[in-house]
């Protein structure tokens, strides 16, 4: 999440506790919880801004968690208002601003997410040249540090539209400087950072971040998905293969079909290379796909297209 609601004065510094607790209940998976919070207590302002920044976020959350776009159109239709209600109001200042630049930056990472690079990376640039103008607070380095890694890998597809050069540098330092410094954004900074990493094959940087997310907020399905991910697309299939065995549990408790999918997939994949237990392999392969065609994610179709692709090799032939 890239919100710095709580270092602004005015009606978000008044707030700053019990924001600070609705955001914990997103990062502990708690979406009951903050529903009947933001129902219960933060919707007595309705009519500002704030109200649907945190709907949002929310929503935003519940599709990474999920991976199951429920609440697209709400998703939407929280951020139309939102930025409705801060162009009406010419009295909130630097607050109402910034706030706006929130709004469209979650909207512009979600166009990221749906693989439409034109519109993500020119509601980003919107978000951009608001949200630079708060670098007094290092949280926002981290919505600073996507846009310049993000613009910079588009840009080779797209032209040099919005910037010009390679600025991936400078935004792997941006990020790493929002988890140094930042307080309320580390996990989705440490997300930001480590994916970027294994991005760019440093695998080792990648790895370190990852061990030290996983023992910085303790052992959670966010976290394990992180480290196992570092594990597995660096090489290390017996370690991913451990974590990916105990995430099982985790995600056989929930309700997305992705989840249960893609955490199958990755122990069959982990058999595979390691060579071994290969008819418990072709059973999980043959429930990851079941599961992943039942899901309504934008990206299920790549995951199928692997999921054949490791059906045509030996292992898993009868």
């Amino acid at each position: 999440m890239i919100l710095l609601i709580f270092l602004i004065s005015g009606l978000l510094e008044k707030e700053k506790v019990n924001i600070i607790k609705y955001l914990d209940f997103l990062w502990r998976e708690n979406y009951r919880e903050a529903i009947d919070f933001e129902n219960s207590y933060f919707s007595k302002y309705k009519n500002h801004p704030l109200f649907y920044v945190l709907k949002t976020i929310r929503y935003f959350e519940y599709f990474m968690d999920f991976y199951e776009p429920d609440s697209e159109e709400k998703f939407f239709e929280s951020i139309e208002k939102g930025v409705y209600l801060c162009d009406k109001d010419f009295s909130g200042g630097r607050e109402i601003l910034f706030l706006k630049g929130v709004l469209i930056a979650y909207s512009a990472m979600f166009e990221g997410l749906r693989e439409n690079y034109v519109s993500a990376l020119s509601k980003g640039f919107k978000a951009y040249n608001i949200i630079k103008k708060f670098k007094d607070y290092p949280d926002s380095y981290l919505a600073l540090g996507i846009y310049n890694y993000g613009a910079s890998i588009i840009q080779k597809y797209i032209g040099e539209v919005f910037i010009k050069g390679d600025r991936r540098e400078r935004g792997i330092k941006e990020i790493k400087f929002a988890i140094l410094n930042g307080i309320f954004m580390k996990p989705s900074s440490y997300d930001a950072l480590i994916e970027i990493l294994l991005r760019e094959k440093m695998a080792d940087s990648a790895l370190n971040w990852a061990e030290k997310f996983y023992k910085e907020f303790g052992e959670s399905r966010r976290t394990l998905f992180t480290l196992a991910s570092a594990y597995r697309r660096s090489g290390y299939w017996e370690k991913a293969l451990t974590i990916y065995l105990k995430l099982l549990n985790y995600v056989d408790t929930q309700k997305s079909y992705y989840n249960k999918g893609i955490v199958r997939l990755y122990i069959a994949e982990s058999f595979y290379v390691l060579n071994k237990n290969k008819e418990k392999a072709k059973e999980l392969l043959k429930e990851a796909e079941e599961y992943i065609k039942k899901s309504r994610w934008y990206r299920k179709d790549k995951i199928l297209n692997h999921i054949e692709n490791l059906k045509r090799q030996r292992f898993f032939k009868s």
